[in-house]
């Protein structure tokens, strides 16, 4: 017989606070510097800056457009009846091309300025516990927390972005 995944709804209580803990933690003397590398590494990816991305699939769609075209021409097609259709490859490559070109560059952190900023913190325990809970939740939500409950054990398995993972048992 096969398994049906179903849906629970967990308090809040039971899982926040144990989470801020654990995201604390990532902060302590013992994981601090790996914390900090991966941090300064994801900030350096291209690959996250979702407008960049979708103006370079648009350059790369055009060109891929130009060449079809090109390639039908070459095979016989009258070049007259693929006016137009390259123009609007050409113009729609031209301006995401501008639009790339135009758009600000985002200072990156070095290392030592995410570590000072982190510092200027002070203590994170306090700091996340504080925070306000529209804050938690974008933070929650960037993290891509995906919480699995396991009722046998009564534990909840939290994941964030397939990079941390832990086990908040209720009531620790």
């Amino acid at each position: 017989m096969a398994e049906h995944p179903l849906t629970v709804n967990l308090r809040e209580d039971h899982l926040a606070a144990p989470i801020d803990r654990w995201l604390a933690t990532l902060f302590n003397r013992a994981n601090r510097d790996r914390t900090i590398a991966s941090l300064f590494t994801a900030q350096n990816s291209n690959d996250h800056d979702t407008h960049r991305a979708l103006l370079r699939r648009r350059i790369a769609d055009a060109d891929a457009k130009l060449d079809r075209h090109l390639a039908a021409i070459e095979s016989g097609v009258n070049p007259q009846a693929l006016v137009a259709a390259m123009n609007t490859a050409q113009a729609d490559k031209a301006a995401a091309q501008t639009e790339l070109q135009n758009m600000p560059t985002i200072p990156r952190l070095t290392e030592t300025e995410i570590r000072k900023l982190i510092d200027s913190l002070g203590d994170i325990p306090a700091v996340i516990a504080a925070g306000a809970r529209s804050d938690k939740a974008d933070l929650y939500r960037a993290l891509h927390l995906d919480i699995r409950y396991r009722p046998r054990q009564r534990a909840a398995v939290v994941e964030a972005d397939a990079v941390f993972s832990t086990g908040v048992r209720r009531g620790t």
